[in-house]
């Protein structure tokens, strides 16, 4: 953020609409991008709780496989997982369509304004009453080819950190729940307390014979 910030500093003492035009042009990607992600962060939070359900549908039937071939439930169960496989196909298209929205949106919004910036060049060029300093201009050019990269890969840290916080909430969630063991136990002194066992015996069922 630092070196965008210095870029516009250093575009706006050059020229200052041509600082407006780039400041303006990021802080709308921003605010763009914004709301993505926030799309993004839904669909993302649908996927990994159906994926886990998927999980743990497969792995409770996984380990009562031989009660569900006594019982002859292996075409209903092979429905439900058909089912829940649908569901987690069509989330899963549809996150990759808006990572891939997201990642083409970003070439193409810094292109944009590489167009915005070429315009106003333009209108400079063929309106006389204004004053066009070309190598100014070819500075500013330099300066913001140079700083893509790093203005793209700025505005792609966002997704980074809305899908981050996906585990780190959840992780947070768990750290905040309570105890389960939490009743109050009385202290007893088990050596100062006696056990007696009186007729006790024990028996299988197909057996009189007691074992003791």
């Amino acid at each position: 953020y630092f070196l965008i910030l210095f870029l516009l500093i250093t575009i706006a003492f050059i020229d200052n609409y041509l600082g407006a035009i780039i400041g303006i042009s990021i802080s709308i990607f921003i605010v763009l991008l914004f709301f993505i992600n926030n799309i993004l962060y839904s669909i993302s939070v649908d996927r990994r709780n159906q994926r886990s359900a998927m999980l743990t549908f497969v792995n409770t039937r996984l380990r009562a496989m031989l009660s569900i071939k006594a019982f002859n439930k292996h075409t209903p169960e092979q429905k439900r997982y058909n089912r829940r496989s649908e569901q987690l196909y069509a989330v899963g298209k549809k996150y990759q369509r808006t990572v891939s929205l997201i990642q083409s949106i970003i070439p193409m919004l810094t292109y944009l304004m590489l167009a915005f910036l070429m315009w106003y060049v333009y209108f400079l060029k063929t309106h006389k009453d204004y004053y066009f300093n070309e190598s100014a201009f070819l500075i500013v050019i330099l300066l913001i080819i140079s700083f893509l990269p790093i203005l793209r890969r700025t505005l792609s840290v966002s997704i980074v950190w809305k899908l981050g916080s996906i585990s780190f909430e959840k992780l947070l969630n768990i750290f905040s729940l309570k105890s389960e063991n939490n009743l109050v136990f009385k202290d007893l002194n088990l050596a100062a307390q006696e056990i007696n066992f009186n007729s006790v015996c024990f028996n299988y069922p197909n057996s009189e014979n007691r074992v003791f």
